[in-house]
């Protein structure tokens, strides 16, 4: 293998920088986590998670998952707590979603005041992109407050169904609910929010690659699961990141995890190339505590 001065140009040009280098091999680097900021300054939370996706040159995207600002996500909230620790660092490249903390401010107008056009229709709360040979899919999970909905035949799911039809060969879905957790047996944090299912079963039957959510405040990887949850060769992999700063949950009863933690806070950071990805949960200390790849299968 070459040393690291080889991977100079010899040209005498300047070496890549890692950002130059990530995008030289057509890779788009994405952290995700959810749960992240409340009404304190308590030390370690949500601004040493930020510390991590500011610390990486590589990163494109920070895709903020939902109960970004808690207890109600009012503007004042997220301009008081949020903004100082995360958003004036990670704004220009943020892609959130709505959780239900924001939504305790009516219609989450905090929130969408916050994010602004990043947030999409405030009627919606849901939006994609394309980038890199994937389609990064954005869902609002609050069933009952917009519209669209979320059951299977319902507006915003139809809307997913397309995006899901779309010619990139991959597929991720972001929302603030799981559809699958072992997060905790309170009647707060169920074992998965049962209307996910739906979108779940669009991601399995498009054949998508990942169902990335938060709510329970915990780390959870599964293994590829079929629209019963079942374990399966063909199946789209939920994980759960809730570790963005606030108090982490106890495990409920079931284990059916292929990885876990509840005691440190971190963030996923997935590598996304056109034929597959690469991705890593990692504290915030820098420590790689779960890793897991895959290929595109569309």
């Amino acid at each position: 293998m070459a040393s690291a001065g080889l991977l100079l140009l010899l040209s005498g040009l300047e070496a890549v920088t890692p950002r130059e280098a990530a995008q030289a091999v057509d890779t788009t680097v994405v952290w995700a986590v959810a749960d992240l900021c409340d009404n304190d300054n308590d030390v370690p939370g949500c601004r040493e998670v930020a510390d991590l996706v500011v610390g990486d040159p590589t990163t494109s995207y920070f895709a903020a998952l939902g109960d970004t600002q808690t207890n109600r996500g009012t503007l004042a909230e997220f301009n008081t707590y949020y903004h100082p620790k995360v958003g004036a660092r990670l704004n220009a490249i943020t892609k959130p979603i709505p959780g239900n903390h924001e939504y305790a401010t009516a219609n989450a107008a905090g929130y969408y005041s916050y994010f602004g056009n990043a947030a999409g229709d405030p009627a919606k709360g849901f939006y994609s992109f394309s980038e890199n040979g994937w389609r990064l899919i954005f869902l609002n999970s609050n069933c009952g407050k917009i519209s669209a909905g979320c059951n299977y035949t319902s507006v915003q799911s139809k809307w997913l169904d397309l995006q899901l039809q779309g010619p990139e060969t991959c597929e991720i879905i972001f929302t603030h609910h799981p559809p699958m957790s072992d997060g905790s047996s309170s009647a707060a944090h169920p074992s998965g929010t049962p209307n996910m299912r739906f979108f779940f079963r669009h991601a399995y039957e498009n054949r998508a690659e990942l169902f990335m959510s938060g709510h329970h405040h915990s780390y959870q990887r599964f293994s590829p699961r079929n629209t019963s949850f079942a374990p399966t060769n063909d199946g789209v992999v939920p994980i759960v990141a809730g570790t963005g700063g606030t108090s982490l949950h106890a495990f409920g009863t079931t284990n059916r995890s292929a990885y876990r933690q509840n005691t440190q806070y971190g963030a996923v950071r997935l590598d996304l190339t056109p034929n597959g990805y690469s991705g890593a949960f990692v504290n915030i200390r820098g420590a790689t505590m779960d890793s897991f790849s895959g290929s595109c299968r569309s």
